[in-house]
Order: C-alpha cells, then sequence, then structure tokens
C-alpha cells in the first residue's frame, strides 16, 4: 500500500512538475506565450544577431541601418529613414510611429515585411514593440 501510494505521488509530482515547465525570457522558437524582456540587450542577442545583422542585410557593411552589437541603437534611435520618407526608425515611447516596429508586422511604402524571408514571431515583435514603448533605453 505504501509503495503505490509513493508511486503515485511521484507521477503527479512528475506530471506537475512538468507543467510548470516553461522557456519564458529565453529564445521558444515561436511557441505561444512565452515572451522576451523588452531590453536592448536581450534584443540584440536574440533578434537582431540571430535574424537582422548580417553583412548582406544590418551587419557591418551594409548600408541600411546597423544592428551589430553596440552600434544598433545608435543607428536607429531618433534617426529618419532614408527610404521611406518623414519616417523615424524608432520613436521613443511611440511604437506605432516607428518605422522598425512597422516593418516587422508588415510592409510599409516601399519597405518589405521585415527581416527578408521569415516573419518574427510575435512575442519578439512584441519585446520591439515593448523596447520602444518604454523609452528605447541602451539597457
Amino acid at each position: 500500500m505504501v509503495q503505490r501510494f509513493l508511486g503515485v505521488s511521484l507521477v503527479f509530482l512528475a506530471l506537475g512538475g512538468l507543467a510548470g515547465c516553461s522557456d519564458e525570457g529565453g529564445d521558444d522558437g515561436g511557441s505561444a506565450g512565452a515572451g522576451l524582456a523588452p531590453k536592448l540587450s536581450v534584443i540584440q542577442t536574440e533578434i537582431f544577431d540571430k535574424s537582422c545583422a548580417f553583412s548582406s542585410c544590418h551587419g557591418a557593411n551594409a548600408t541600411s541601418p546597423e544592428l551589430t552589437a553596440g552600434k544598433a541603437r545608435a543607428a536607429l534611435v531618433d534617426r529618419a529613414s532614408n527610404i521611406e520618407s518623414g519616417k523615424q526608425l524608432v520613436v521613443p515611447g511611440k511604437p506605432d510611429d516607428s518605422l522598425l516596429y512597422l516593418v516587422l508586422k508588415g510592409p510599409v511604402g516601399s519597405i518589405n515585411q521585415m527581416p527578408k524571408g521569415a516573419k518574427l514571431d510575435a512575442a519578439k515583435i512584441e519585446a520591439i514593440r515593448q523596447w520602444i514603448a518604454e523609452g528605447a533605453q541602451d539597457n
């Protein structure tokens, strides 16, 4: 009887432990519910470095805004777009006025949705939206 009780208890503990597991704060590969911290350091390593900062796109040799570590914020915040007249790349506190956020959601004017070839999952786009909404800090 005691062995059966212990066996059943271990099964419930194992199931309860698995139910509480999540990938919060990490790159979840697109699963719903997981989020990234809206901090530039996280956005840099989890989004820009993995999806944007290539030499042909937004790397050190690109003509577009350079999104490499240590240069992304200066290239984005309070900078005018050289493609879409009258648009700012990142307007601190205003994601809906920020071209970066808008092109992650879909095409804007002559700019196709970014990144090219693969849409970011909603959690990554939301982290960028929150970072901008919170003032696009160098954090």
